[in-house]
């Protein structure tokens, strides 16, 4: 199958919001905002996910209300997918619905999920990490890939991935737990 992306656009953005309303005087979700630069974290990723993945094989997700935040960042876009939940139900709800629209379309496609509120500086070497973990699952295709950083400090707010052994002689490593915030 081909190569697919999700592009997690749903959240609320509600722990930042009196930041953006300060800052931006706005009331919308995080991943509509330009935080730095000119272009969304949306626009951001949207783009990122473009070094892989071609426009008609992205499904963009978002919330019911979300969509006149979501227009300026689709102008001029190629036919893509935009899927509208009615309402944010969190992570797992918001991939289960594009997962279903891409088996339907592709059953044995590959899917890389793209969270639209991350900000990523180093784009071009964060996508070849990316690459990279799309090219060890066509060698492993019962296997799912997280990329992770290494903390430089405890931070309680957020969960953390719990490494095991190398995967195969390659510089991936398995997952022992996942430790929720």
């Amino acid at each position: 199958g081909a190569l697919w992306g999700v592009i997690l656009a749903g959240g609320d953005g509600t722990r930042l919001r009196p930041f953006l309303r300060d800052v931006h005087g706005t009331e919308r979700p995080k991943q509509f905002c330009a935080i730095i630069g000119t272009r969304s974290m949306l626009r951001h990723t949207l783009d990122r996910a473009r070094w892989l993945i071609p426009a008609e094989r992205t499904v963009t997700v978002v919330t019911a209300g979300h969509r006149p935040f979501v227009a300026g960042d689709l102008v001029a876009e190629p036919p893509r997918i935009l899927l509208e939940q009615p309402r944010n139900r969190d992570t797992a709800p918001g991939i289960l619905l594009p997962l279903l629209v891409i088996l339907q379309r592709d059953p044995e496609a590959r899917v890389v999920l793209f969270p639209s509120d991350h900000f990523i500086l180093e784009e071009g070497r964060f996508m070849t990490h990316v690459a990279e973990a799309v090219a060890a699952i066509g060698r492993v295709p019962d296997r799912v890939a997280l990329l992770g950083i290494a903390p430089d400090r405890p931070t309680p707010g957020y969960g953390w991935i719990e490494a095991g052994s190398p995967l195969g002689g390659s510089s991936l490593l398995t997952i022992c737990r996942f430790w929720e915030k």
